[in-house]
């Protein structure tokens, strides 16, 4: 009997790169970019306005974990990546990166990270 045992990567090599979304205020309208920067050793950076956070990502089984400032602001999300536009099926123009929170800490329910990412290919 062979017993095949393989090591599951905890950073999802999809993610990897900058990803960016212009979002909306709810309650004044205006609009502002946000960026995420997955780096391939599980470092992550974030964006938006006047907010910037440098920390750490891992995923398990279609969930993103997000660490930031020494694991002082957290969330947990379900992540979709869908491929889209390109000239045929072999080729992609861009990424849509689809963030739904599953538990937030404070910090990220005042700077909300969620809705659609986009990344070109």
């Amino acid at each position: 009997m062979i017993i095949s045992c393989r090591k599951k990567d905890p950073h999802d090599s999809r993610l990897q790169g900058e990803w960016s979304s212009t979002q909306t205020d709810s309650i004044s309208g205006i609009q502002s970019e946000a960026n995420l920067f997955f780096l391939f050793d599980g470092n992550l950076s974030y964006d938006k306005s006047f907010v910037s956070w440098s920390g750490e990502w891992s995923t398990d089984n279609g969930t993103l974990i997000l660490s930031f400032e020494n694991g002082s602001i957290n969330g947990t999300y379900n992540y979709e990546i869908n491929k889209k536009g390109g000239v045929n099926s072999v080729s992609y123009a861009f990424s849509e990166l689809e963030l739904s929170p599953i538990e937030l800490d404070d910090s990220l329910s005042n700077n909300p990270i969620h809705g659609t990412y986009m990344k070109l290919n």
